[in-house]
């Protein structure tokens, strides 16, 4: 809550995203992270789907990229050729969109 008095002010900003039907994060997990060579990506309540996998550096530059029909409940992921740093994970799946951060040790 602002207080002008004593000069706090309290903004809540709600910026769009560019993503339509983002993923519920409660239908994806990834694990561990920070990692150090495999991501596992876990999505219980979508298997069975086609799904694209991306990875980005933090210029935005696709620097993994995996595309097929997915059977499982946990997807691992080498990632293990990337450079220690920070980058953006991407699943697209026939529900939605995905993103999350992930950080490379």
């Amino acid at each position: 809550a602002s207080d002008i008095s004593n000069g706090l002010f309290v903004l809540e900003l709600t910026l769009p995203t560019g993503i339509d039907d983002p993923v519920s994060a409660q239908q994806i997990f990834t694990y561990p992270n920070p990692f150090s060579n495999d991501i596992n990506i876990s999505i219980p309540e979508l298997a069975n789907e086609n799904m694209t996998v991306e990875v980005f550096d933090m210029t935005g530059k696709l620097v993994y990229r995996d595309e097929g029909y997915y059977t499982g409940q946990t997807l691992t992921v080498n990632l293990s050729e990337l450079s220690t740093g920070v980058y953006s994970l991407r699943v697209n799946t026939g529900n939605g969109i995905y993103n999350e951060k992930l950080i490379r040790n």
